[in-house]
């Protein structure tokens, strides 16, 4: 009985941990054929700084995150993104900004290694984003970041 029990939630953890690894699995960021840009919304100065340099991320089934916009990519807005998991399991890929809307503050970001998208709406007041969608979350997952200038 003790046996069949460990033996459930052992199978358990590694469902878990397969269905978490196939949404973050590793790909190297795909650019545009010739170029060493990515296709993405091109932004402002002032609209990049808006977007902050560092997100703390919060996603289902016991990821945390830090994507990093990486310097020197005047007018993109691209992150160097490192997920953890629970069970220590690291996965890093490239996210960058594929549309923003100043006006409505609504977000849109491209995953490269899945080729998902992000999307949500930042409240610049509180420099958070709270239940965010992505392409490829079951209905009702949400994600959230704590975005700032400075670590």
């Amino acid at each position: 009985m003790k046996k069949s029990i460990a033996l459930r939630k052992f199978l358990v953890v590694l469902s878990v941990t397969l269905l978490s690894l196939a949404f973050f699995a590793k790909a190297e960021p795909v650019q545009k054929s010739g170029s060493t840009e990515f296709d993405t919304q091109k932004l402002t100065e002032a609209e990049i700084r808006t977007l902050g340099i560092f997100w703390q991320v919060t996603e289902p089934y016991g990821w945390t995150g830090t994507w990093i916009r990486r310097p020197n990519t005047p007018s993109q807005a691209i992150y160097d993104a490192t997920w953890k998991h629970t069970n220590g399991t690291v996965v890093t890929d490239v996210i960058h900004v594929q549309s923003w809307d100043n006006a409505t503050k609504k977000i849109t970001f491209y995953r490269i290694g899945n080729q998902g998208k992000y999307s949500g709406v930042i409240d610049l007041n509180r420099m958070v984003l709270e239940n965010g969608t992505a392409s490829w979350y079951p209905a009702g997952m949400k994600w959230s970041a704590k975005i700032s200038n400075t670590r």
